[in-house]
């Protein structure tokens, strides 16, 4: 979960700097405070909501509880048919399950959107650096154009001048 949120975090950040061109210093003093107070938040009230709801069981792996259920192995009536997982087991696998697919769509949505948007904005400024330079390009021949013309002109005058 903490990296999946750090990423989020950073596709926000190159979002916020390439589209909506937020400096370092804006972002810094608006946007992360929020950022880091989220991250902290969503975990924590993960935590909170298991806890409350009984589903926090001791863990095999881990040294700490966490919402797996109860024999952990046992996820449904057809994974151990022997032992019946409890239904606080049960609904933790649930949750579990729930709260990761959550994270997992919410998270893509999140990067895909900000990427397509930062992705159209970096081509929308190469289209526009191509008019730019097209553009450009133009002006020089026309004053390059004017240039010429002032060159013939002068030249024109100078042989009048000699042949007078």
């Amino acid at each position: 979960m903490p990296r999946s949120v750090t990423t989020y975090f950073y596709v926000f950040f190159y979002l916020c700097s390439i589209r909506y061109k937020i400096s370092d210093a804006q972002f810094s003093k608006r946007l992360e405070p929020a950022l880091h107070a989220l991250a902290i938040l969503l975990p924590l009230g993960c935590t909170t909501t298991a806890y409350v709801l009984g589903f926090l069981n001791p863990s095999p792996i881990d040294s700490w509880c966490t919402a797996v259920p109860l024999p952990y192995f046992c996820i449904d009536d057809y994974s151990c048919p022997a032992l019946r997982p409890s239904e606080g087991g049960r609904e933790a696998g649930r949750f579990v399950r729930l709260f990761l697919l959550v994270n997992l769509f919410v998270g893509v949505i999140v990067m895909v959107a900000s990427l397509v948007l930062v992705t159209w904005t970096v081509y929308s400024q190469e289209k526009l650096m191509r008019m730019y330079i097209r553009t450009a390009h133009r002006h020089n021949e026309r004053r390059l154009a004017l240039v010429q013309r002032r060159q013939e002109f002068a030249r024109d005058i100078m042989k009048q001048a000699i042949a007078y």
